[in-house]
């Protein structure tokens, strides 16, 4: 039970995480309107600017913020992933090839995030930075976008189902 009881903080911690990176790259883009906003009171510190000069570098800044958070996520959920593997491997409960499905699948996911779909997307995302007229790496970067965002989506329901079962084992409702 404490092997369950320990997944099910992993799990948690892991779910959690997942949903705030969400929160911060999305708000890391909004800030840029935010700051903007407050042209004025920069203006008396540094001089004279110009808005249209101004976002582009925001944008950069909130871009390199993600960039920087991602990657150091994805290597953390790397850990996550192992952590929780060798938390549910051991022991023969009925249904343990499922659970270790489950963590595979979500680890599989992390691996392919770390490996390809996070260093493509900021290797396009670098090239959209300051130009912003390029389609061919917008449309590419969308791609790898919209893939990391339905298989994180993905992979937070595979966590889902895994606390599920854990806590059924954990609250004696069920194995």
């Amino acid at each position: 039970m404490i092997r369950e009881k320990s997944g099910l903080f992993l799990l948690g911690g892991w779910l959690l995480g997942t949903v705030l990176i969400w929160w911060i790259a999305s708000t890391n883009f909004s800030m840029v309107e935010q700051v903007l906003a407050a042209v004025e009171k920069i203006e008396k510190a540094a001089g004279p600017l110009e808005e249209d000069q101004l976002r582009p570098l925001f944008r950069h800044l909130a871009a390199e913020l993600n960039r920087y958070f991602f990657h150091h996520w994805a290597v953390l959920q790397i850990v996550l992933a192992v952590l929780l593997l060798a938390i549910v491997a051991p022991g023969s409960h009925q249904g343990k090839k499922y659970d270790l499905l489950l963590v595979s699948l979500m680890g599989g996911i992390v691996i392919a995030f770390a490996a390809y779909v996070t260093p493509e997307m900021v290797r396009e995302g670098e090239k959209l930075d300051f130009a912003l007229g390029e389609a061919a790496a917008r449309r590419r970067f969308g791609i790898l976008h919209g893939l990391y965002v339905g298989l994180d989506i993905f992979k937070l329901l595979l966590g889902l189902v895994l606390s599920w079962r854990l806590w059924r084992r954990t609250s004696g409702v069920g194995a």
